[in-house]
């Protein structure tokens, strides 16, 4: 049927028509794909947001488990290596929470998340209580903790949450992906309306060129020349360029493509499926995403990567590209190929990963960071970081674009200033002042940055707030100091050392007798005054004292003075160690014993010389007595302030102590505690041979054991101990004594006893060539055997700071056994009790 005829128009008129009605089509069709390019774009950073969520989630869950990992390998075997995955989960686990809360933005989210940050402190002081338990009390008690499967509840109700923080988040992916379907139906049926007005017009202005038949030859060579045109255009631009047909083969590629893509010439590509020319991967290598032509061809609209992706070339090597395919279609608006545009963005994406990372750590480091720019006639802020304005009391707005003099007081600003224009670097100590007019010292790292003609152009400086360090300084000073001033005031010659033995310190004593000063005698100290005939093995015992740790005892001759010649005197030294065992400095101390062994080797010359003797050694024993009353009693009361004072600041600035500052505090008050029970106990050991004199030796032990136990009646009800004894008898001991020994004993037993066993001591004696032996048994958790003399000695601890005590108690106990004639020692394997006996007197015989 032949077409209607068309009335004619003049050129002029068509394209007042047909032009107008193009833009209005094209500009449909390019505002529904600008609409539904923002659309994709908004889902894309809602994705991501989701898909950050998704990953935080897990990873914090796996931090979880690599805690408990830890944990229960460093219980079970005590290795500390199994402790590596809890140290690395114990950092992490902070930022990824942190990160977790700020990604989620519905209520129940940030509820769920707030409940999960909670459980996981509470995990934290968990682990770390079991690992004390590990530590402190050894492999039963940590495979009891294994066994009784702590914990669980807490990761089971963590597990909950974080699969609920996963549902929900995987529901909110679900919802703005099928908005983002609908926005793209409705996009889709506007351009497709647009392209129908345009196919109407192309067919119409068809019509009218077969109708130009004339014009047909120079439209062709137009069109060749326009092809050519393109490929060269494609050929000449900086972004790589693949064409596909309609079933997704290789149709053509530019010079840019060829070389990214790895082939050796376009030719090896043509013809092979995009995947083989174009392979995508994820990030987690091995992790193929679906080509982005597929996913033309299959919806016939244009299609950008929703995140990076990484170009997996043949000789294996990877490259982060970004990259948009679009549909070609034919005369007839049927799908004929794809045209995919991409580059190469790796190094923009080191850049920006870099760029993240540092951003990061700038907002949540722990210490004051700030960037200052000198283009002016001071430096002013143009960064920093929330600590910064914290420690100073702004807000970061506040101090943006502020001078930097502003913080710093007058005094001090020279120096700073000098530091921020320095050559290159400088570290100085300045002291800031606070919003409030507060001042406070601060450690400032300043790095100056230069620009290419050597320029200062800013500089980056790190910030501390070193108050505490400062007033932990003075006070080792102070101390420092008093002891320096108790040590010059004895009489005896003084001398600390280092862990290596050489001389740090000598009180005046030494000045006084040798006439040399500290700095005279050099590191060598004390030993160069030893006799030339004692030097040598003097200097071997000190030597081996030094290697082992041990305690450095030795007579020899000291020429302390060249007037009064070599005098003998008693070298001893004690190592002093810190919390961890490690030897921190010698104390040492020669006293002059010089009249005293010319008195012993006087003692054959008559019996009166020898009552003289013991006449001044009574004397000095007495003053030495004396001495230790008043010196305890003097020590005590600066203690007793130190621990009220320590206790009031606790109390009354709880609030404002946080962190190592609370920690320092309760550090304080604890070793002045233990330095006042030391003292007393010091007294007590030390008043055990003047008591004896004055005191009867009879004793009940049956009345000296119930007196003992009703001292200790709170500890054995609150540990629900059990005391059994048969008969027991009297004894030739003072009753105080006996009361003590017993004392002593049972706490003993009832402060190492096993966790959630209920301690259960037995007592019993027999009586033996006139002597009482007596059993005082125990179920705690026993003593190995190479320590099992160890403990009699004074200060002879085992577990440090574990238990509570000051490791005199058994030293004390020995000495009364000793001192009545008996002798104390103890049979016990480890974990198994222990069972201490001791033999005394009995009444009619005294040893």
């Amino acid at each position: 049927m032949p077409f209607a005829p068309i009335p004619r128009l003049s050129k002029v008129r068509l394209e007042q028509i047909l032009f107008p009605l193009a833009i209005v089509a094209v500009a449909v069709i390019g505002w529904m794909s600008y609409k539904d390019t923002s659309a994709r774009l908004r889902s894309r950073v809602e994705v991501n947001r989701l898909q950050q969520i998704l990953y935080s989630n897990q990873g914090i869950l796996s931090l979880l488990k690599d805690l408990e990992v830890g944990q229960r390998g460093f219980l079970l075997t005590g290795d500390r290596t199994y402790l590596d995955p809890y140290q690395r989960a114990k950092a992490n686990l902070p930022s990824y929470i942190d990160g977790l809360s700020a990604l989620v933005r519905r209520d129940d989210q940030l509820a769920r998340v707030s409940q999960m940050r909670t459980l996981i402190a509470e995990k934290t002081v968990e682990v770390e209580a079991t690992l004390m338990i590990r530590e402190q009390m050894g492999e039963a008690a940590a495979l009891e903790v294994v066994r009784s499967n702590r914990g669980r509840q807490t990761m089971d109700t963590f597990r909950q949450l974080s699969e609920y923080i996963s549902n929900s988040a995987y529901g909110d992916l679900q919802t703005v992906t099928q908005d983002l379907e609908e926005e793209t139906a409705r996009s889709r049926k506007a351009i497709l309306a647009a392209c129908a007005v345009l196919v109407g017009l192309l067919a119409f202005s068809l019509f009218l060129i077969r109708r130009a038949s004339m014009r047909r030859e120079d439209l062709i060579d137009r069109l060749e020349d326009s092809r050519l045109r393109t490929l060269t255009t494609l050929s000449s631009i900086g972004d790589g360029v693949i064409t596909a047909d309609s079933v997704g083969l290789v149709t053509y590629l530019n010079p840019v493509a060829t070389a990214m893509t790895g082939m050796q010439n376009k030719e090896d590509g043509l013809g092979k499926a995009i995947e083989q020319v174009f392979p995508l991967e994820g990030e987690t290598a091995g992790c193929a995403i679906e080509n982005p032509v597929r996913r033309v061809l299959r919806n016939s609209t244009i299609v950008t990567l929703d995140n990076p992706a990484f170009l997996v070339r043949p000789d294996g090597t990877r490259i982060v590209v970004d990259d948009s395919a679009a549909p070609i279609f034919d005369h007839e608006h049927q799908l004929a190929g794809v045209v995919m545009v991409f580059r190469d963005i790796t190094q923009k994406k080191l850049a920006d990963d870099l760029l993240r990372r540092w951003q990061h750590v700038f907002q949540h480091a722990g210490f004051g960071m700030a960037i200052l720019r000198l283009d002016g006639t001071q430096p002013y802020f143009d960064e920093v970081n929330p600590s910064f304005a914290e420690m100073h009391g702004y807000t970061e707005e506040e101090l943006k674009g502020g001078l930097l003099s502003k913080l710093v007081v007058p005094e001090s600003w020279e120096m700073e200033a000098t530091a921020v224009t320095a050559s290159k670097r400088a570290i100085t100590e300045s002291v800031h002042v606070r919003k409030d007019g507060s001042r406070f010292p601060v450690l400032a790292d300043v790095t100056v940055v230069r620009d290419s003609k050597g320029k200062a152009s800013y500089c980056t400086a790190y910030y501390s707030d070193i108050s505490e360090r400062k007033r932990i300084e003075e006070d080792i000073l102070w101390s420092e100091q008093q002891y320096r001033v108790t040590a010059d005031a004895l009489a005896q010659l003084v001398w600390t050392s280092r862990p290596d033995g050489t001389t740090e310190y000598m009180n005046v004593r030494w000045q006084e007798q040798t006439g040399l000063s500290p700095e005279a005698t050099g590191e060598h100290g004390w030993s160069q005054f030893l006799h030339p005939e004692d030097r040598e093995r003097c200097l071997d015992a000190w030597k081996k004292s030094v290697e082992t740790g041990e305690s450095f005892l030795m007579d020899c001759r000291i020429q302390a003075s060249k007037e009064a010649g070599p005098r003998w005197h008693t070298c001893r030294a004690l190592a002093v160690r810190d919390r961890e065992g490690q030897i921190l400095r010698w104390f040492g101390s020669c006293t002059d014993v010089h009249n005293h062994r010319e008195a012993a080797d006087s003692m054959r010359a008559g019996k009166e010389e020898l009552e003289k003797l013991n006449q001044a050694l009574l004397r000095s024993n007495q003053d030495l007595e004396q001495f230790a009353y008043v010196a305890s009693h003097d020590l005590q009361e600066p203690l007793r302030m130190v621990i009220i004072y320590s206790q009031l600041l606790q109390e009354e600035f709880a609030d404002q102590l946080e962190g190592q500052a609370k920690e320092y505090m309760e550090f304080a008050v604890n070793g002045a505690q233990r330095m006042e029970a030391l003292l007393k106990d010091l007294l007590a050991y030390s008043r055990v041979t003047s008591q004896e004199e004055n005191l009867i030796a009879n004793a009940d032990s049956e009345t000296a054991l119930n007196m003992a136990t009703t001292n200790l009646k709170l500890l054995i009800e609150e540990v629900q101990a059990q005391i059994h004894h048969g008969p027991l008898p009297a004894v030739a001991m003072a009753e105080i004594h006996l009361v003590q020994l017993f004392q002593n004993l049972l706490s003993n037993a009832l402060k190492y006893r096993k966790s959630n066993v209920p301690p259960m001591i037995n007592i019993e004696a027999e009586e033996s060539d006139g002597m009482w032996i007596f059993k005082v048994s125990d179920n705690g958790i026993g003593i190995a055997l190479n320590y099992q003399e160890q403990i009699f000695r004074i200060f002879g601890r085992l577990h440090g700071q574990d238990q509570p005590g000051t490791g005199i108690g058994l030293a004390l106990c020995k000495k009364l056994i000793e001192r009545n004639g008996g002798r104390l020692w103890v049979e016990s394997k480890l974990g198994e009790g222990a069972t201490f006996l001791f033999s005394v007197p009995s009444l009619g015989r005294r040893v």
